[in-house]
């Protein structure tokens, strides 16, 4: 378990805005939600092949980035999601770095392209054991938000993400409920901010 932490630098509010991504310092026992998104917003991983050079950076690094209960990941066609405790954050950056250089660099090599890959991101501090339950709900559940998959016995099978591995650990059912309570809040550009205030359960 962790404890809101008000001492974090981002005294509880938004890391960074959605439509200008920036560089983020992490706080040790802090959980955050982190999502990179492609150059240009370009479906490059929709080769699977490309997000199979991704999933093994991330899985390289598992040590530092999983535990218990927070750890939950989804790798999508234009971007991919992670929600994660930080334990120790010099290691956690250093892991973090490992897995943006070492993906990048394949995959430009497979997709015979040069440039940078990963130039935006999004990072947010979550504070508090609802607010995580709905994160994580929103990260297993991308894959069905973006039509990779229709439905939950898919969204099992689908290896880009670890939806699996909770079901494994607490459940099916519970886990299906948790992604559910998130697949119910519909996206539309306008009401952005509303989605995310209901996702983390507070203003934004």
């Amino acid at each position: 378990m962790f404890s809101p932490n008000s001492s974090h630098p981002s005294g509880g509010g938004v890391a960074c805005s959605r439509k200008v991504m920036q560089r983020y310092k992490f706080c040790d026992q802090c959980v955050y939600f982190i999502t990179y998104r492609v150059k240009d917003s370009l479906p490059l991983l929709q080769d699977s092949a490309c997000k199979e050079i991704l999933l093994k950076r991330i899985n390289d690094q598992i040590e530092v980035f999983a535990d218990d209960q927070h750890f939950a990941f989804s790798i999508l066609d234009t971007h991919w999601h992670m929600l994660a405790l930080v334990k120790e954050k010099e290691k956690f950056s250093r892991a973090l770095q490992m897995v943006l250089g070492g993906s990048a660099r394949y995959i430009n090599l497979h997709l015979k392209r040069s440039g940078e890959l990963w130039p935006r991101h999004f990072v947010r501090p979550v504070f508090t054991e609802d607010s995580v339950s709905r994160v994580m709900g929103y990260v297993l559940g991308n894959p069905i938000r973006h039509g990779k998959v229709s439905n939950f016995d898919e969204l099992y099978q689908y290896k880009f993400s670890n939806f699996h591995e909770f079901c494994d650990r607490v459940g099916k059912d519970a886990m299906c409920e948790t992604v559910m309570q998130v697949l119910k809040l519909k996206v539309y550009k306008p009401d952005e901010e509303k989605f995310w205030s209901e996702i983390y359960g507070e203003d934004i």
